[in-house]
């Protein structure tokens, strides 16, 4: 039987202000924590023309000098009331699964931190985006991907909340990683539905197959456009969904510091 795990790879997180100064104020919490950390270390740059304009922090890891994640802040316009603007934070952590057991551990320990931080201080965030990877151990001439199943329909409650984007596949030696990326809307503290995430991965197949070199040249396209081509499976693969729960759940749901 083939042996294979369900991994989470990217975070995105978005949190809005209606006030400047707590939009700052929560900055200075997040990067604070993480300077505190000195095994890790923050680089800032202007994404702007002025220091007044957004800015992005680049957080990296001293011994491996990996870029773990990254906090930006920007200003948008409010399309509700044109005499308020929105005050932004986004955290992106899109390299939890680098295969390096200390620079896994730092950025998920450093995004978890960031989380707490929020929890702590009762700001409401959203996840917008996450990131998964099955990884399989598999012979040479074989690989895993991922269609619509047949006859599957893109019924529009499936995809409400959460959808698929961003599929591709790499080989890691012996290893075989299919990545996804589920785009999600609305989901937060008070809605973080794991069934939106089961319901939008719900249509497709994972799968594993023979790596034929004719198919080889059609592999980028199939992935990216989640073609119904027919294809001979070696086996069915199913995503372990607790795993994307618990991982979920510590994000919304811890509240004391770790290390």
């Amino acid at each position: 039987m083939m042996k294979y795990t369900t991994e989470i790879d990217k975070v995105v997180i978005k949190i809005e202000f209606d006030c400047y100064a707590e939009q700052m104020g929560i900055l200075n919490l997040l990067l604070g924590t993480i300077i505190a950390n000195t095994s890790l270390r923050v680089q800032e740059q202007y994404l702007g023309n002025s220091e007044t304009d957004c800015k992005e922090y680049f957080i990296y890891s001293n011994s491996t000098n990996t870029l773990l994640g990254s906090i930006a802040t920007k200003t948008i316009a409010n399309i509700y009331n044109s005499f308020e603007d929105i005050n932004v934070i986004t955290l992106k952590f899109d390299k939890l699964k680098n295969y390096n057991d200390e620079t896994d551990h730092a950025s998920f320990m450093c995004l978890l931190n960031c989380c707490i931080i929020l929890n702590q201080h009762f700001i409401d965030f959203y996840l917008t985006e996450i990131g998964i990877c099955l990884d399989a151990v598999c012979a040479p001439d074989h690989t895993i991907g991922m269609k619509l199943k047949k006859n599957a329909l893109n019924k529009a409650k499936q995809y409400e909340m959460a959808k698929v984007v961003g599929v591709s596949n790499k080989p890691l030696d012996a290893v075989r990683s299919l990545n996804f990326t589920l785009s999600i809307e609305g989901f937060n503290h008070m809605n973080a539905n794991i069934q939106a995430l089961q319901d939008a991965t719900a249509p497709y197949d994972f799968f594993c197959y023979n790596y034929e070199d004719a198919f080889r040249k059609e592999e980028e396209n199939l992935y990216k456009e989640h073609k119904t081509e027919e294809i001979k499976m070696k086996g069915i693969l199913n995503l372990n969904m607790a795993v994307i729960e618990s991982f979920i759940s510590s994000l919304f749901f811890s509240y004391g510091y770790n290390t």
